[in-house]
């Protein structure tokens, strides 16, 4: 199954990044979701710092009744199928909530941001 861009979302305006929980964890435009552990000094083409960031490559609906839930940013990945990788901080503006159940990561997209 493709996995859909989420053009209804707006990107969260903030000062700084965060590296720390709660608040670091983000759902890509690609569907897959990430947890930023790191500021580093490297920059990408266009100057916008990189995060070293665990990417779930691999992401499956929470559940698909009565809409495949990744539709609302719903996620569920597997902690063993992570890589680790720099990702332009400019590309990490999806905001998510994540809960770890056993093997288990639950990523539940920020809908509103106060």
């Amino acid at each position: 199954m493709e996995q859909a861009n989420f053009p209804h979302t707006q990107p969260v305006v903030t000062k700084k990044l965060k590296v720390t929980r709660p608040n670091n964890a983000f759902i890509l435009r690609e569907g897959k979701c990430c947890v930023a552990m790191e500021e580093r000094e490297e920059m990408d083409e266009s100057g916008s710092p990189k995060i070293l960031c665990k990417v779930f490559e691999k992401s499956e609906p929470l559940f698909r009744d009565p809409c495949d839930s990744r539709l609302i940013g719903c996620f569920k990945v597997q902690s063993r199928q992570s890589v680790i990788k720099l990702i332009p901080e400019q590309q990490l503006t999806r905001t998510a909530i994540m809960v770890e159940e056993d093997q288990e990561i639950f990523f539940l997209a920020v809908l509103h941001t106060i």
